[in-house]
């Protein structure tokens, strides 16, 4: 088992000027190790501090299975499932900053 006091090293220890996908990544990487050796309770910490840092699909997926795995959730896709819908895209616009469907229908031809 993973003592209070090592959890806490790993998340108050992180690589000065570390980018947070790095270190979301390294969090990930010792998650895992925590849930290959059967300790999702030591691992949930981890993964909701990558979450924190880097949120994202990945992040999301992996918080979401271990929360599945200790019961805290139904199942993993529920937190990730916001990271899939498509995103909201600004309509098209010409160079006259125009929307496209409105200079078509213009008496004048804009360019």
């Amino acid at each position: 088992m993973v003592s209070a006091a090592f959890i806490c090293a790993l998340m108050t220890t992180s690589a000065q000027g570390a980018s947070p996908a790095a270190e979301a990544e390294a969090l990930i990487d010792k998650g895992n190790d925590l849930r290959r050796s059967r300790d999702d309770q030591g691992a949930l910490p981890l993964f909701q501090r990558a979450y924190a840092v880097q949120p994202g699909p990945h992040t999301a997926v992996q918080l979401g299975l271990v929360e599945q795995a200790l019961g805290l959730a139904k199942s993993p896709d529920e937190r990730a499932s916001s990271y899939l819908k498509p995103p909201l895209v600004p309509p098209a616009r010409n160079v006259a900053g125009l929307p496209i469907a409105w200079a078509a229908r213009a008496p004048y031809a804009v360019s």
